[in-house]
């Protein structure tokens, strides 16, 4: 019977083409989509690395260019008078705050190797507080103070990428030159921070050392706070008034974790979203199209169908004979859009687009579109099994 149906559909090449067009393309979409949303949901079920909860972060809007004399002392004061309140537990200085599109990203090569990775600073204490975890090494610390060297740390990912299988402590990850004539010296490797949050890609993590009481050019941008727990948002104005009091033309904003977190999970959702909308109005129009096609070609058949009713053909023979042959013009189409998306993980066109990803989503794309056809075909097929073989007799 397959036989015999392929023939069918080839005799019908001309009228089957707009099908197999409608098809491939919604398949592409569908693939995509599908993919976009696998990956999401690799990247969320990924362990972020810190603890957001009870965090908060103090955003400090110098009101005039930085001086680090004048403001590194304004800051220390600012440290100081928020953790002697009951409702801080720890301060914290953090250069990138997480769940915000501020990075530091950078790239040198090193050994014939491009080493690209987003940066970052923060104070010795700081990863604990934040509930990150040490694999190798050390946190930074005050032995960090005053040597030659540059200390810092690095993710898991960083050693995976750029020095597989390598004992990274103390080894030294710049070229050094004259122009660059420090070293910097690993001295641990953390698990992760994925600053950017939960739906970021995962990408090599460098951390810089940040020492308060060294001389620095470099503006400090933010403040991290520990909170105690059920700590009240009204708690918010009495930190104000502190600050103001210490810097009264500095601006400051405070926001938690928590809250910029759930603002940059919908941020990131909303153009996904949008593109959902749109991938299920064009899979209603396909659906459509499919149905209004199947429908004529029904139609256009009643003294073939009537015919095979009057040799003896059941019910149930013709509604299969309909699905089947839509289910072999969409094999068509879906192996069309086939050739062309096996070409991105062979190309690697989209370096998170892995064959594991690929197909997970092609097998479900795959499904969703069988489950269309079927669908789509399941009524004209049903009206196809009401020709009486009278029918065919009469146009004969």
């Amino acid at each position: 019977m397959l036989i015999h149906i392929l023939k069918m559909v080839w005799n019908r090449k001309k009228s089957n083409a707009l099908i197999v067009a409608e098809i491939a393309i919604a398949f592409l979409v569908v693939f995509s989509l599908t993919a976009l949303a696998l990956r999401n949901y690799q990247l969320y079920q990924t362990p972020l690395g810190f603890d957001y909860q009870n965090m908060w972060r103090v955003t400090i809007k110098p009101s005039a260019q930085w001086q680090p004399e004048r403001d590194l002392v304004a800051v220390k004061q600012i440290l100081s008078e928020l953790e002697k309140q009951p409702e801080v537990s720890r301060a914290h200085l953090l250069d990138n705050p997480t769940f915000l599109n501020w990075s530091w990203t950078s790239s040198y090569e090193l050994d014939g190797k491009i080493i690209r990775y987003t940066g970052n600073r923060f104070d010795d204490k700081a990863p604990e507080t934040f509930g990150m975890t040490l694999l190798e090494g050390r946190w930074f610390g005050p032995q960090d103070s005053g040597q030659n060297y540059t200390p810092v740390l690095i993710n898991k990912r960083f050693v995976d990428t750029f020095f597989p299988g390598e004992n990274v402590i103390g080894k030294n990850i710049a070229e050094v030159n004259e122009k660059n004539p420090q070293e910097r010296r690993v001295v641990g490797v953390f698990q992760d921070f994925r600053q950017m949050g939960e739906l970021s890609k995962l990408t090599p993590y460098l951390f810089e050392r940040l020492d308060i009481d060294s001389s620095s050019n470099r503006p400090l941008r933010g403040i991290e706070l520990k909170m105690s727990p059920n700590t009240q948002i009204i708690f918010e104005e009495q930190m104000q008034k502190i600050m103001k009091r210490i810097a009264p033309h500095w601006e400051f904003d405070i926001q938690t974790w928590e809250s910029k977190r759930q603002t940059h999970i919908k941020e990131t959702l909303l153009p996904i979203t949008i593109l959902a909308i749109v991938g299920c109005f064009l899979m209603v129009m396909v659906a459509m199209g499919l149905f209004g096609v199947l429908w004529q070609n029904v139609t256009a058949r009643t003294q073939e169908i009537g015919l095979r009713r009057a040799l003896g053909s059941t019910e149930k023979q013709i509604h299969a004979q309909i699905i089947t042959e839509l289910l072999v013009v969409s094999f068509f189409g879906v192996s069309i859009a086939a050739l062309i998306l096996v070409q991105l993980p062979l190309l690697g066109v989209f370096s998170e687009l892995n064959w594991s990803l690929f197909g997970s989503a092609f097998f479900i794309a795959l499904v969703m579109m069988t489950l269309l056809s079927v669908i789509c075909a399941f009524y004209p097929g049903k009206i196809a099994t009401n020709y009486s073989p009278s029918e065919a007799l009469h146009y004969e």
